[in-house]
């Protein structure tokens, strides 16, 4: 059976040439990726405080006054870490892959022994 609704064809549509880019002009100068940008709110000493300012009191965490560091990167850490000792599966995870990645060299005795590999079997 034909398709009753096809898709037009549109005739100015072409692959790209081999080693052309998608986009010829490049990005604007001074334009930060989005990596950097997240870099850079992460290590902010001063943002955050003023955003937990602008929390109703309830909604402010109860341990922030209580971390000398007040960067987001902190922030996230200390919250991740009260939860995974709260029995969170998931924030123990990040806090391992983050830190420690998915494979744990070990030394014994000074002595490297071999790489243990944590699989997850869920």
């Amino acid at each position: 059976m034909a398709n009753p609704n096809p898709t037009p064809k549109v005739e100015n549509l072409t692959p790209w040439v081999p080693g052309q880019s998608g986009n010829p002009a490049g990005k604007k100068p001074g334009l930060k990726n989005w990596s950097t940008l997240v870099q850079d709110v992460l290590g902010d000493d001063e943002l955050l405080p003023r955003l937990v300012k602008l929390l109703p009191k309830r909604k402010q965490p109860l341990w922030f006054d209580e971390i000398e560091d007040k960067r987001f990167g902190m922030a996230i850490l200390v919250a991740m870490g009260l939860k995974a000792v709260g029995g969170d599966d998931k924030a123990a995870t990040f806090l391992r892959k983050t830190g420690y990645g998915d494979k744990l060299d070990l030394m014994s005795g000074g002595e490297r022994v071999k790489p243990v590999y944590v699989i997850d079997l869920r």
